[in-house]
């Protein structure tokens, strides 16, 4: 199949996608990988734009140094692409890579469900609840970009209860390449109202998932990832189909 990106790549530099609104906190590495992240994230990058080292370099005073670490963490991640004697873009998103995308993320949000009913602490609990509340009140409020955050936090909150670093660290490497397709698919209710069905979907899983990992019932957390996991899914497909990005059946997963 032809690689077809989700959409139409804008090859703008980051210097002419961001304005320049001071120094944020911080400085080195860090600080360039938490904000480009962000951004790529956020979408206010968009698959494919161009990452000027210099324009970072000038923008935040540092060397170059700081600038290509973080670019390499970064695309560790699959955020970025650093392109021989062409420099670093943010990394397209390839539908033709979807349904492979979504069925490992699957196989580890049951994995993490499953373990986490098993091992979680009580410190562990209190952050899954945690987050699970936050993503419930941006919902509530219909904000799309916190719904996102607050939806990648209450899994990584599990995934962290799992007790396997090794489980968590790949999760969080595959969760990260399916964010910008969470923030589309929850963004496609825009204009509706913000307790749409969907949405109220997700509240229910996540509270249906604590209320499992609490009883320590670990096939019921993991049965509950794997309808979490159908939900995104079918979402997804939605999403391409209604924007005609590609034809992928998705519900060959």
């Amino acid at each position: 199949m032809k690689r077809t990106n989700v959409r139409v790549v804008n090859r703008s530099s980051l210097a002419a996608n961001t304005n320049p609104r001071g120094k944020p906190k911080g400085s080195g590495s860090r600080t360039i990988f938490e904000a480009l992240r962000g951004q790529i994230l956020s979408a206010e990058l968009p698959p494919g734009a161009d990452i000027e080292e210099q324009g970072l370099v000038a923008r935040y005073g540092i060397s170059r140094t700081p600038v290509r670490e973080a670019l390499i963490k970064l695309a560790s991640e699959g955020l970025v692409q650093i392109v021989p004697n062409r420099g670093a873009r943010v990394a397209p998103l390839e539908v033709s890579e979807v349904p492979s995308l979504l069925e490992a993320r699957e196989l580890c949000e049951r994995a993490i469900n499953r373990w986490a009913a098993v091992r979680c602490t009580a410190s562990d609990l209190v952050a899954i609840d945690a987050a699970c509340l936050l993503f419930e009140e941006a919902s509530h409020a219909g904000d799309y970009n916190a719904m996102a955050s607050a939806n990648s936090d209450f899994h990584a909150a599990i995934a962290c209860a799992c007790g396997n670093r090794f489980v968590e660290e790949h999760y969080r490497i595959i969760a990260t390449q399916t964010i910008r397709l969470a923030r589309m698919a929850l963004t496609t209710d825009r204009g509706d109202p913000p307790d749409g069905r969907y949405h109220e979907t997700v509240r229910q899983h996540h509270r249906r998932m604590v209320d499992a990992i609490r009883r320590r019932d670990a096939e019921q957390a993991d049965c509950l990832a794997k309808e979490h996991a159908v939900l995104f899914r079918d979402r997804m497909l939605k999403f391409f189909e209604t924007n005609r990005a590609a034809e992928l059946d998705l519900t060959s997963l």
